[in-house]
């Protein structure tokens, strides 16, 4: 019994080495699957992309850039994918305040009557086609 709980405990050693590597090797050749950038002092790993603006809907934050790259590579390493949401609050605020079509200057229209202040079209400009 003795035997057989030091070689797995070894098995697992190296399966850890081989993950680590994996992990080091993808982090200098930057093939993650996430989006990782510094920003007010915090480093930043993207999990969700808006539908509308594509803006970092959602994020995980890190004390450093080398953990938000190393999380960043564990993530796709375990098959992890970005993440679409419809719209984010960035681009929901934004789209209330649009009421002027900037190509023309006209008044936009709600899409939906029920959501007035979310999206809007411009009936001059903006075309609907099958």
């Amino acid at each position: 019994m003795k035997n057989k709980t030091k070689s797995m405990g070894i098995e697992l050693a190296r399966e850890i080495v081989k993950h680590n590597k994996k992990v080091d090797e993808m982090i200098s050749h930057k093939t993650y699957e996430f989006d990782v950038w510094k920003e007010e002092g915090k480093a930043c790993v993207q999990t969700a992309i808006c539908n509308v603006g594509g803006c970092a809907a959602h994020y995980l934050t890190f004390s450093s850039l080398d953990k938000a790259k190393r999380q960043a590579s564990i993530m796709t390493i375990l098959g992890e994918k970005m993440q679409t949401v419809g719209i984010c609050n960035e681009c929901l605020n934004d789209g209330a305040d649009d009421d002027c079509c900037s190509h023309c200057g006209g008044d936009k229209t709600p899409v939906y009557d029920e959501f007035p202040d979310w999206l809007k079209f411009c009936p001059e400009c903006d075309k609907y086609v099958d």
